[in-house]
C-alpha cells in the first residue's frame, strides 16, 4: 500500500512539471534576456569611461599626480581632472597643491569649467563659460577674447591664439607650434610622437601619441625641469 502511494505522488509531481513546464522555458529565456542585457549595458558603460594618470616630476623625482577621468556620452563628453603635489626640501614641505576640474564639451568643443585650488594653503575658484567668454576667478569677471584651452590628455587643432588657464585660473597668452611627427625615446626604444611647442610666457614641450594622446610633457620652471609622465 505504502509503495503504491509512493508511487500515485511521484504519478502527480511529474504531472505538474509537464504542466509548469512551458512556463519554467519562458521565465528562463527572459531572465537570459534580461541577464545579458544589463551585463551590455555595463560593458558600455564602461567602455564609456577612461582613466589618464600622469606623474609629475621635479628633476625626475616624483612630487605628485595628475589624473583624468573622461566620460563620453554620444557628442557629450566630461573630464574631471586631479592635481596633487607636495615638493619637500630637506624633509619640509616647500610646496603644497590641489586642484581639481571639471570640463564639460559638446562635439569635442569646449562648453564650461569649473575648478577649485589650494596652493600652499591659499583657494582659488574659478568658472569659465565658454558661450560668452566669461571667465569669473575669486568673484572677480574677466571678459576673455580668445578661446581658452587647458592640459587634457587630448591634442587640439592648434590654429590661432589661445586663452590658457592655469590651475589656478589665471589668464595667459598662449600660441601653438606644432613640429610635427618625429621620434623620442620611450623606455629602450625610439617611437613616433607628435610634437607640438606651447608657449605661454613659459614654453612647454608636449608630446602626444600618433593616437592624439598626451604621453608626456615638459619645461623649465625656477631653473628645474617640470615633466609630466603617463603612467603606463
Amino acid at each position: 500500500m505504502h509503495q503504491i502511494k509512493v508511487a500515485n505522488n511521484m504519478l502527480k509531481i511529474y504531472a505538474f512539471f509537464n504542466k509548469v513546464r512551458p512556463r519554467l522555458k519562458v521565465c528562463f529565456a527572459i531572465y537570459a534576456v534580461c541577464a545579458v542585457s544589463i551585463l551590455l549595458s555595463t560593458a558600455a558603460f564602461a567602455a564609456q569611461t577612461e582613466t589618464y594618470t600622469y606623474n609629475i616630476l621635479r628633476e625626475g623625482k616624483q612630487i605628485g599626480a595628475y589624473h583624468f577621468e573622461v566620460s563620453k556620452d554620444g557628442p557629450n563628453m566630461t573630464i574631471n581632472a586631479t592635481m596633487d603635489i607636495e615638493a619637500k626640501i630637506l624633509f619640509l614641505t616647500a610646496y603644497k597643491a590641489r586642484h581639481t576640474r571639471t570640463e564639460t564639451y559638446q562635439n569635442n568643443t569646449l562648453q564650461h569649467i569649473e575648478s577649485k585650488a589650494t596652493y600652499n594653503g591659499e583657494g582659488y575658484a574659478f568658472s569659465y563659460d565658454a558661450q560668452t567668454g566669461v571667465l569669473i576667478r575669486n568673484g572677480e569677471k574677466t571678459q576673455l577674447e580668445n578661446p581658452v584651452v587647458t592640459l587634457t590628455p587630448f591634442a587640439h587643432s592648434f590654429k590661432g591664439q589661445y586663452t590658457n588657464l592655469t590651475e589656478k585660473g589665471k589668464p595667459t597668452l598662449a600660441t601653438f607650434a606644432d613640429k610635427g611627427i618625429v621620434k623620442k625615446k620611450a623606455g629602450i626604444k625610439l617611437k613616433p610622437f607628435r610634437h607640438i611647442q606651447m608657449n605661454d610666457g613659459t614654453l612647454r614641450d608636449l608630446w602626444f601619441t600618433p593616437e592624439g594622446v598626451l604621453d608626456s610633457l615638459s619645461y623649465e620652471k625656477d631653473r628645474a625641469t617640470i615633466s609630466f609622465q603617463r603612467r603606463n
